[in-house]
């Protein structure tokens, strides 16, 4: 039974990061390596080197472990922090928002049905504090002469009237008094709970109450495991109230470790596929407009060759979405043709490491050529964009690319900051016009230019 004098231990890890295998043994639990293993969040990279193919919170008995995406760089343990909390908010909200769509993948904080997630269960409590505080029973008293409500029976059986024409009248009553009962054990469970979930990930779930309070007994105190749960259930029996419930029931999970076995000591709340997240968040912040678009593009037709040439039969339409890149935004005269892609580019001598296929460089120029027929006589920007986390811009161009047979002109290469790009989509903003008009100046006079020294990047505002 978890005490709320425990230290936990915080350690920030990162994404695809090669670690040698001692030294993961030696940080981690072994058997929590190896339910890693199990769940495929760790990898071998080779025999004496484990990548984690993963982003966002793990937890452990004591141990909470955030795993940063594989692009950031900072050495700093309070801006991985920082990082961290800003990585929780966005899953947060991209849970909720794709709640129903989400992937096998991705490791959701509110689908706990059975409470077996400590990650779960904590966001619940801290939630459910926020709203309602500690939990509360009220006791009822009749006491003399209150300013409650009356209780005309208890008056009626134990106070003299006074009779003014045959009418009697109370000028003492008996009222109905109602008070916190602050003796209660299943308050003092509670506030050791909060304490618990608070110490541990409060910050962390984004999450800050200031009226927390140090619980004057420890659990232990308080009673065993078997005697608390007792007492819960049977405060269970008195209580209709669904929040009360719901809350009374997720403490029995969170007191009962003998409910907790071999996999669900491991709790997660992340993603192995961050791709689609960043894809997503930029939709979001970049006003992406290609479902508004969708049907101005055709289907690709299949056609069952036979044996009369004139004659095709059972035709197939193949999906539009075929042709749609990640993003397209729209400005008057202007359209940008815009893929996001997490990949971890950086420069090198000999040019690019990290960077995309052959295949994703041509489709873009595809997408190119379709959506310039559709829209004849704009000028069309085309970039990829790679989050970046170490640099004091909002975006920088990097590079360029060119496949010949099929563009005139080159795709751009762009970092984007990711700090700015989830700072906006927590917030609910979307890049301004002005910004917008900005990155597409920019990319399509840099894709002109036989250089791209120099010009290509927007100062940090913030």
């Amino acid at each position: 039974m978890r005490l709320w004098k425990v230290l936990y231990k915080m350690i920030f890890l990162q994404e695809l990061k090669p670690y040698k295998k001692s030294y993961l043994s030696n940080l981690l639990d072994e058997v929590l390596l190896n339910i890693l293993f199990h769940e495929s969040i760790c990898q071998k990279k080779d025999n004496d080197y484990i990548t984690i193919n993963f982003v966002g919170l793990i937890a452990y008995k004591d141990i909470t472990i955030s795993v940063l995406p594989k692009y950031s760089t900072t050495k700093d343990e309070k801006i991985k922090l920082e990082n961290t909390i800003r990585l929780i908010k966005v899953f947060k909200k991209y849970e909720k928002a794709n709640y129903r769509k989400l992937t096998s993948d991705f490791y959701p904080l509110n689908n706990q049905s059975d409470y077996n997630s400590t990650l779960g269960l904590s966001d619940l409590f801290l939630r459910d504090f926020v709203y309602y505080g500690y939990y509360e029973r009220e006791v009822e008293e009749i006491i003399d002469d209150g300013e409650d409500e009356i209780s005309w029976e208890d008056t009626i059986s134990d106070v003299n009237p006074y009779f003014v024409n045959k009418q009697p009248f109370y000028l003492n009553t008996k009222n109905n008094e109602y008070k916190n009962d602050e003796s209660n054990t299943v308050t003092a469970i509670h506030q050791n709970i909060i304490y618990d979930c608070f110490l541990r990930f409060s910050r962390l779930l984004g999450y800050e109450p200031t009226n927390i309070l140090t619980p004057s007994m420890a659990l232990s105190s308080l009673g065993d495991k078997t005697f608390l749960i007792s007492v819960i259930k049977k405060e269970m029996q008195v209580v209709f109230n669904d929040q009360k419930v719901r809350l009374l029931n997720a403490m029995i999970h969170y007191l009962n470790e003998e409910y907790v076995n071999y996999n669900k000591e491991l709790s997660l709340f992340g993603t192995k596929s961050f791709e689609y997240v960043w894809e997503y968040v930029l939709k979001k912040v970049l006003n992406d407009q290609k479902d508004k678009l969708r049907k101005m593009v055709s289907d690709s037709i299949w056609k069952k060759y036979t044996a009369f040439w004139e004659n095709y039969l059972n035709n197939s339409v193949g999906n539009s979405d075929e042709y749609q890149p990640d993003i397209i935004a729209v400005q008057e005269n202007s359209i940008m043709i815009l893929d996001a892609k997490y990949y971890n580019i950086t420069s090198s001598e000999s040019g690019f490491k990290g960077n995309p296929g052959i295949n994703d460089v041509a489709k873009q120029h595809i997408y190119e050529m379709i959506y310039s027929d559709i829209f004849k006589g704009c000028n069309t920007a085309n970039a990829l964009l790679f989050p970046n986390d170490d640099m004091d811009y909002i975006y920088k161009i990097i590079g360029r690319v060119n496949l010949g047979l099929l563009g005139k002109l080159p795709i751009i290469l762009f970092y984007i900051k990711a700090d700015y790009v989830f700072n906006a989509y927590i917030n609910g903003n979307k890049f301004d016009e002005e910004i917008l008009a900005e990155i597409f100046t920019l990319i399509n006079e840099t894709r002109k230019r036989n250089t791209i020294d120099g010009y290509n990047q927007l100062a940090l505002e913030i």
